[in-house]
Formats: C-alpha cells, structure tokens, sequence
C-alpha cells in the first residue's frame, strides 16, 4: 500500500493509521518526494479495534 503525505517518514519506522474507527499498524518501506510531497510505501501488520481487539494480522511471508 502507499500513502501520500506531507513529511518525509523513514524507512522502517513503524506508524499507525487510523481509518473510520480502526488503527491499522504498519513498517514503512520506502519514502520518495514527489511534487513537493512524499509517497510512503507501506506493509500492514494488523488491524486493530479502538478497544484493542485484534481484527486481523497479517503473517510475515
């Protein structure tokens, strides 16, 4: 997945999205500058409720 944001993230951080109510937990792959912002790739690692429950992981391959 990539995202496009304003900063520049590093590579290999670790970063949390909130979308409608669920955190999605994620490891940067990869920032480039593109027209004056940056395109993150992402790999998810789970998917989080707000009350903390587990929806899914997803398995290193």
């Amino acid at each position: 997945m990539q995202l496009r944001v304003d900063v520049p993230v590093p590579s290999g951080g670790s970063i949390e999205i909130m979308n409608g109510g669920i955190i999605i937990r994620a490891t940067v792959r990869h920032c480039k500058e593109e027209n004056g912002t940056y395109i993150v790739g992402i790999h998810i690692l789970e998917y989080v409720t707000p009350m903390g429950d587990l929806i899914a992981e997803k398995r290193p391959r």
